[in-house]
């Protein structure tokens, strides 16, 4: 954001407000806040109106905490501007703190400046230094050349006012030089200011107008109005520097019209103050009093500043003028107070000079010396020529007084190495030898008349004489010189006339070529916007449509609805279970929940029923005085409503609302908008209800698939079981038998060792068939029991990765072998992870039986057959946190083409023939969601198929 704008600029963004309907309420309080800092000052009225637009929402100045800080320094600048500078500073300061919590340096470097000109308006030197430094210092680290130029020149400006010669030499050299059009149209503002007091410093004081009309000219086009009024002041001054009066007065009727406009009441003070300076050279000092007393009312609230210092000289010349010589001296006094205050050294100079005059005439000669002198020296000083020559015609003024008092023996000091035949020659042969130092200088004929005089007393009657001759051909000279400023004043005149006209021509026809651009570029722009909000419309389409969550489509209306209309209330209504409500779906009032009621489809005054029952659009504008019957409790009063059906072909699924507090909010191009959104929206809302159907109907599969997994699983287990089980059967009759027959030998007459030892042996082999075989029947009990524990619970458990993979192919051995293939594992040891071992197990068994159903049709072997087909499990750790886990197999391989489908939900090639399409999916859905890995598939045809899981040993738990 620029400190200062061209017109151009601003009309830009009064344009773009023009053409609101495209904004966001967010860039709309963005540009009404720009566009019032911007005009801050050409129409500090209108700045203020457009803040209140723009803090009407209150959320949207939460979104961009920049606002806030600058709508409360535009805010500042209006008080300081209307004369309330304590407001000012506090609004700014307030302002300056919102920056720095931001780290906003823009924001920083205008509170500063706009707090050094408050602190320049009161007086206070030391904090308008400080505040410019700091200023400087950001703008320097933000790298803002603009501001860092600006204020420079201020510091500039305000240096040369001190010591003009010393801040000629340091500054000028350092910033631009001036009528460089390469540079902004603000910081040329500023660059001619600080030219033009450095030409009246050294007393050019056309050079200097001719700088401060350029000034005045792009302060008024930058909207720097109260530079404009202290620019046109100046030029006034410099007028009568030129003894063109006439001149003077228009410019400083010009600045008093600026700042009367705006009612600014130090600028109009300030306007008057140079006016009465203007009277009192003509010579109407009555007419100059009174301008001055009514610019002292106003400026003795800022007795501290310049602008004080400057009405306090001019009252003080006013009392020298009537020969007040006590009103002078007391003004003088003061001026003294202020300029020491100030450090401004002409005004010391001049506090001092003017001072000793008044006590010379009230005959405090001794007094009236000092003042003098110290005048003199601290001219010198200062390098100030001209106001040396007034100091040393002073001195020599106040020793005739002493002389003339005291002819005898004078009370003052002869001044050191006295040049003359007395005090009062020597200072008026300096003040004569100074004058004849400046180049293009005319001596006053006043001064050598005097000179003469002196002369003439001491009996030096050949130099008196000279001294007269000399003096008369200086008085033509003034003469001359007074009609050659006249004529430069007059030719300024002219040439600022002739530039103006030339400008307004230029102005005129830029104007007329601008007109013709702008009609072309709101017809092309009306195209454009046409063609924009159709894109963005088919944009917000598609993401609305592509959603199938309802409560995403209902946040994603809610945000465009808002984002292309001008919105205070969004409701939603869908029509109920019973088909005889409408209910509250969705309700939203300024971005907080709207607690809305449900409606009655036959309600005859309700307007969301009848526009559901005649399925048309209904508008509302309601007038100040007109009654609205359906108003939510505790909500807004909204003038602007409406309604809109949300259709699908020729069913109504609900109605969809929107209401705005303004009369007439929502024209022809409105509607359509939002009768474009309410198509998207029905759409969605039908493909989020038959996704919702949709998901019922697959969880209700998975889970039938499920159950099938499981049972197919217990079928595998019994079949396994049924083999070390019989064996033990077997064993176990052939024992009784063994028992039996042992029993008879024992129990007749008599056992034969050997028929003892023959029946322990069978015993012992008997014991251990029956172990290995119970052993076999326990593990495989075992391992079924966790699987199945861990697939119906979803445990979460620490687990060794081989043991479970073994617990899980152990459940499907029955199914391989039978199927005549084979699977063989390969799984690091010693791998632990922090997961759940049932879905992780549910995956491994989907890719068994998807390689038994899928990989190996048409093919079968056996214990000697190697036509069977062969799968391979295996696993290795990838890092210290992630485990890979591989599943392959030999068999036919997958197509390209389905490959990319194989994770789909109900993609299956074996549909009607033992395939479901889920098992893939699901597995898929259980890695990525609940193991928080990822799965991939790879696939030569003809050359198997391979699953690739990675997976982290510690699995994420779920949020609370």
């Amino acid at each position: 954001m620029d400190m200062f704008a061209p017109e151009e600029a601003r009309a830009s963004l009064q344009a773009r407000l023009a053409d609101a309907f495209q904004l966001t309420l967010l860039q709309l309080a963005q540009t009404r806040v720009e566009l019032a800092w911007l005009q801050r000052q050409s129409d500090t009225q209108q700045a203020l109106q457009l803040l209140q637009l723009a803090e009407q929402e209150s959320r949207v100045l939460e979104a961009d905490p920049k606002l806030a800080p600058r709508i409360r320094l535009i805010r500042a600048e209006a008080l300081w501007l209307s004369g309330d500078a304590r407001s000012a500073h506090t609004q700014a300061h307030l302002a300056l703190q919102d920056y720095q919590q931001q780290d906003d340096l823009t924001g920083q470097i205008d509170s500063h400046w706009l707090l050094s000109n408050i602190a320049l308006d009161q007086g206070d030197a030391h904090l308008r230094e400080a505040q410019r430094k700091k200023a400087v210092e950001l703008a320097a680290a933000a790298n803002d050349c603009t501001r860092l130029q600006i204020i420079q020149c201020a510091l500039a400006t305000e240096a040369l006012m001190c010591n003009a010669q010393s801040a000629s030499e340091y500054w000028l050299p350092r910033l631009p030089a001036p009528g460089r059009a390469d540079l902004p149209l603000a910081l040329r503002t500023w660059i001619a200011d600080m030219h033009g007091i450095a030409a009246a410093m050294r007393s050019d004081f056309g050079q200097a107008a001719c700088r401060w009309i350029e000034t005045y000219d792009a302060a008024l086009a930058t909207g720097q109005i109260k530079r404009a009024i202290t620019a046109a002041t100046n030029i006034g001054d410099a007028f009568n520097c030129l003894n063109e009066h006439q001149g003077a007065l228009e410019w400083m009727q010009r600045a008093l019209a600026l700042a009367q406009e705006r009612q600014w009441p130090s600028s109009i003070a300030l306007c008057q103050l140079q006016c009465a300076e203007t009277m009192r050279r003509l010579g109407r000092l009555e007419a100059a009093q009174d301008l001055l007393k009514d610019a002292l009312a106003v400026l003795r609230h800022v007795s501290t500043s310049r602008n004080y210092a400057n009405a306090l000289t001019c009252q003080a010349e006013l009392y020298l003028n009537q020969q007040d010589w006590a009103g002078a001296l007391e003004s003088f006094r003061q001026l003294q107070e202020r300029a020491d205050a100030l450090k401004h050294a002409d005004f010391q100079i001049s506090a001092r000079r003017g001072q000793a005059h008044a006590l010379a005439q009230l005959g405090q000669i001794e007094v009236a010396w000092r003042h003098a002198h110290d005048s003199l020296e601290l001219a010198r000083a200062m390098g100030d020529t001209y106001r040396q020559i007034d100091a040393c015609c002073v001195l020599a003024e106040i020793h005739q007084s002493d002389a003339q008092q005291h002819p005898a023996a004078p009370c003052l000091p002869p001044p050191a190495a006295m040049c003359g035949p007395s005090p009062q020659v020597h200072y008026l042969l300096c003040a004569r030898n100074l004058a004849v130092q400046i180049e293009g200088f005319t001596v006053s004929h006043v001064l050598l008349s005097q000179l003469a005089k002196a002369h003439a007393a001491q009996g030096e009657f050949e130099q008196a004489w000279r001294l007269a001759e000399e003096a008369s051909s200086a008085r033509e000279k003034t003469h001359n010189r007074e009609a050659t400023q006249r004529a430069i004043a007059m030719q300024i005149q002219h040439q600022t006339m002739q530039a103006r006209a030339e400008s307004e021509k230029a102005r005129a026809e830029a104007l007329h070529h601008q007109q013709i651009a702008q009609i072309e570029a709101k017809r092309a722009h009306a195209l454009q916007k046409n063609a924009d909000t159709l894109e963005r419309l088919s944009k917000i389409g598609q993401e609305i449509t592509s959603e199938l969550d309802i409560s995403v489509v209902f946040t994603a209306l809610d945000r465009h609805v808002h984002g292309l209309l001008d919105v205070t209330t969004f409701i939603i209504l869908l029509l109920a279970d019973d088909g005889q409500r409408l209910v509250p779906a969705y309700s939203r009032e300024n971005g907080r929940v709207l607690a809305a009621f449900g409606v009655q489809i036959d309600n005859p005054s309700a307007d969301s029923a009848r526009c559901f029952r005649e399925r048309c659009e209904i508008l509302r504008d309601y007038g100040p005085d007109d009654a609205t019957p359906n108003l939510i409790p505790g909500s807004l009063v909204t003038q602007t409503a409406l309604f809109a059906p949300l259709m699908i072909g020729e069913q109504v699924l609900g109605v969809m609302s929107i209401q705005a507090m303004p009369r007439h909010a929502y024209g022809e191009r409105e509607r359509l908008i939002f009768r474009t959104l309410c198509a998207y929206g029905a759409i969605a809302l039908d493909n989020a209800r038959a996704y919702r159907q949709l998901q019922q109907a697959q969880n209700h599969l998975v889970a039938q698939e499920k159950l099938a997994a499981l049972g197919s699983m217990v079928a595998g287990v019994a079949h396994e079981l049924n083999t070390p089980l019989g064996n033990c059967l077997m064993m176990t009759s052939a024992l009784i038998e063994k028992s039996q027959e042992f029993n008879k030998k024992v129990s007749g007459p008599g056992i034969a060792r050997s028929d003892l030892q023959h029946y322990i042996s069978d015993v012992d082999d008997t014991t251990a068939v029956l172990m290995r075989g119970l052993s076999a029947a326990a593990d495989l009990v075992s391992s079924f029991k966790q699987v199945a524990v861990d697939r119906t619970t979803a445990q979460r458990r620490r687990f060794e990765l081989a043991q479970t993979c073994h617990e899980i192919v152990s459940t499907m051995m029955n199914q391989i072998r039978v199927s005549g293939h084979q699977i063989h594992t390969e799984i690091e040891a010693d791998i632990w992870l922090e997961s759940y071992p049932g879905p992780f197990g549910q995956v491994i068994t989907n890719f068994i039986n998807n390689a038994l159903l899928h990989a190996f049709d048409g093919r079968s072997g056996g214990a000697h057959n190697q036509a069977g087909g062969q799968m391979h499990l295996s696993a290795r750790r990838l890092a210290p946190e992630r485990v890979e886990v591989r599943f392959s197999d030999n068999g036919h391989g997958i197509s390209e083409a389905n490959l990319r489908q194989i994770f789909d939900p109900f993609f299956t090639t074996k549909m009607g023939q033992g395939g479901t399409g889920l098992g893939l999916s699901i597995s898929h859905t259980i890695v990525t969601s609940l193991l928080h890995g990822t799965i991939s598939a790879h696939s030569t045809p003809g050359a198997g198929a391979c699953f690739v899981l990675e997976l982290p040993l510690v699995t994420p738990l779920p949020p609370a």
